[in-house]
């Protein structure tokens, strides 16, 4: 955790943050990379189990 400055530092590196395609006003994407894709589910099994 030492060689990220926060935790948003974390979450975009790991691809769960939305990216901000805008130009002229239009939102073009606003989907999570494909790093999130296969890192998200994983995520929620866990806070599922932690219940």
């Amino acid at each position: 955790m030492s060689k990220f400055d926060s935790s948003k530092h974390l979450c975009f590196w790991a691809g769960l943050t939305p990216k901000n395609n805008e130009s002229a006003g239009k939102k073009k994407s606003v989907r999570i990379s494909k790093a999130g894709s296969y890192l998200k589910p994983i995520l929620v099994q866990c806070a599922l189990g932690s219940y």
